[in-house]
């Protein structure tokens, strides 16, 4: 899977640096609006409006403007820090039933573990997804 030409380069783009400037910068970016904003946020679809005040010269010719290029930050900076807490908890409770039903089945081989497992994987692989764009956003 991993040695898939698509995966592969993909994987490891994302330690080039020049190749991530625009993602560092909203992350630099975002990360002042929340150090002003810490716990109500900017409000819910105000990221774009106040991101013009935060975001320095870049040698990009264009910077997304409308999202963080990451859920944690995204949800942090819309939200505060509740709204960021009540974002995890879902995502905990999310992953607690889905490895609660998986325990109950215990049957490897079942047909409804597998699923439990797909819907499981596949949660958590747009959990880690999120971490690099924001799947919500776009």
């Amino acid at each position: 899977f991993i040695s898939y030409a698509g995966i592969s380069t993909r994987a490891e783009s994302i330690f080039e640096r020049d190749k991530n400037v625009e993602r560092l910068l909203l992350w630099e970016t975002t990360w002042n609006m929340i150090r002003d904003y810490p716990l109500l946020g900017v409000g819910v679809g105000n990221y774009q409006r106040v991101q013009s005040e935060y975001l320095r010269e870049s040698p990009l010719r264009e910077v997304t403007r409308s999202h963080s290029h990451n859920n944690l930050l995204q949800v942090t900076v819309e939200r505060g820090i509740f709204g960021l807490l009540i974002f995890l908890w879902l995502w905990y409770l999310i992953v607690k039933k889905g490895l609660c039903t998986l325990f109950r089945l215990r049957k490897p081989g079942g047909r409804h573990f597998a699923l439990v497992l797909g819907c499981l994987a596949g949660a958590l692989g747009f959990f880690i997804d999120g971490m690099f764009w924001t799947p919500y956003y776009c």
